[in-house]
């Protein structure tokens, strides 16, 4: 048998060890959802600021072993990673569907509203919901094109409010103020708090040298009328307008 002289170990030795790991698994906690027949959720507004979140889970579902200890409602101004916690329920007391009525004090914002399960080793997190909260007045800032008050051809109109627009439901009237019978086309769009107005040329050769009126009733995405905005314009030329003055 060979054998190493420094080692005192022979070459035919053979040396074990054993390594013993507690790997212990969590156990999975129950999934939790949102009740479908509430959703989805409408926007939260001053003439409705309170908003009904209803949670769903299959309490058969429950193990001995893990057994449910807290049902939390939670929320994140979308973008943010922090959960905050809204409401919470003990897991003794709550039954398969909770319903929380929310009247919350929030800046206006777009939030995600989650449902937390927490069981003894675990928890579960249902998918977002999002919630638009609407707070403030509906205002219109004015006028920021022709800022000077004459309108040239093929220059639209543009009207700042501090809200997205529903362009569908903000009604919109141009008359000729020297003939408010004759009859005037024009295009409409919207690219959120902004309305653009475009007169057809067609209706600006009628109403050239004279005075326009937009009568608008705006509306907002979140529901928000305003009473009847009315903004005059002149279709003289500017410059010709300006030598009279001056004269």
């Amino acid at each position: 048998m060979a054998s190493d002289s420094t080692s005192g170990f022979s070459s035919d030795s053979i040396i074990t060890s054993s390594l013993i790991l507690d790997i212990h698994f969590a156990k999975e906690c129950i999934p939790v959802s949102w009740n479908q027949n509430f959703l989805p959720l409408t926007a939260m507004t001053l003439f409705d600021p309170t908003t009904t979140l209803v949670s769903s889970f299959d309490p058969t579902l429950i193990r001995e072993d893990n057994p449910l200890d807290r049902l939390s409602f939670v929320y994140r101004e979308k973008g943010e990673r922090n959960l905050i916690p809204l409401a919470q329920y003990d897991g003794s007391t709550i039954s398969s569907s909770i319903v929380y009525d929310w009247t919350p004090i929030l800046n206006d914002g777009i939030y995600e509203l989650f449902i937390q399960l927490n069981c003894r080793e675990s928890y579960s997190l249902s998918d977002p919901i999002e919630l638009i909260v609407d707070l403030t007045d509906f205002e219109t800032f004015g006028v920021i094109s022709p800022f000077e008050g004459f309108l040239e051809k093929k220059e639209s109109v543009k009207i700042l409010f501090n809200k997205e627009l529903d362009c569908q439901q903000t009604i919109l009237n141009v008359t000729y103020v020297q003939n408010s019978s004759l009859p005037l086309t024009f295009k409409k769009a919207c690219n959120g708090p902004e309305l653009e107005i475009l007169l057809s040329e067609d209706s600006y050769l009628i109403v050239q040298g004279g005075d326009i009126s937009f009568s608008i009733f705006p509306q907002s995405s979140t529901g928000y009328i305003l009473n009847e905005q009315i903004f005059k314009f002149d279709t003289s030329n500017f410059f010709f307008f300006f030598f009279q003055l001056n004269k």
